[in-house]
């Protein structure tokens, strides 16, 4: 789709537990999305600290790739119209 933001990036944001291996060294411990799901399913003061550290890492990965929402629904509507 050639979005505006690095494919590190989103490897940041969407990388499942089995993927974290595809992340660079860094502040966060985790992906976006396997710290969502450990909160989640598991609650507790942990867990809400590892978010809480990976928030300035990841909220400006964030930002950047809901930046791109456009670019995003064009690509679909191009591509999947017929699909429904």
């Amino acid at each position: 789709m050639k979005l505006n933001i690095p494919a590190s990036e989103l490897e940041w944001i969407f990388a499942d537990f089995k993927e974290q291996r595809l992340l660079a060294v860094g502040p966060a411990v985790a992906s976006a999305r396997v710290l969502r799901n450990n909160l989640t399913h598991d609650f507790g003061p942990s867990n809400a600290e590892k978010v809480v550290r990976a928030a300035p890492l990841l909220i400006p990965m964030m930002e950047r790739f809901l930046n791109c929402t456009n670019d995003v629904l064009a690509y679909l509507r191009a591509n999947f119209a017929n699909v429904s």
